[in-house]
């Protein structure tokens, strides 16, 4: 309905979280905020859905063949000079150890 209106959102992930933007200039734009921001607040995630996605994240982690040259000088360039910035491994460990999560 919210289309219909011109007006959407987008969720991306950034290195220090999430980023919500919403678009469009109408009166229903509050509307939509307050239908969104609650649902990302408190997600509500169902277990197996949360472990096939830890999984395929490990997977990708693990698979360092998967990456282009360039883009491991950019991911190691960017591991010594922006801060909370987390080596793949590290990444690896974490997404591992299942306590963690």
């Amino acid at each position: 309905a919210f289309q219909m209106c011109g007006i959407s959102y987008s969720v991306a992930s950034a290195s220090d979280g999430l980023s919500v933007s919403f678009s469009g200039f109408n009166e229903h734009l509050a509307q939509l905020q307050q239908l969104v921001l609650p649902k990302l607040r408190e997600p509500q995630v169902k277990s197996s859905d949360f472990e096939m996605i830890r999984r395929q994240m490990m997977l990708e982690l693990q698979d360092v063949t998967s990456q282009q040259p360039y883009q491991h000088a950019m991911e190691a360039m960017e591991l010594v000079s922006v801060t909370q910035t987390h080596s793949r491994k590290a990444m690896l460990q974490a997404v591992q150890d299942v306590w963690a999560v």
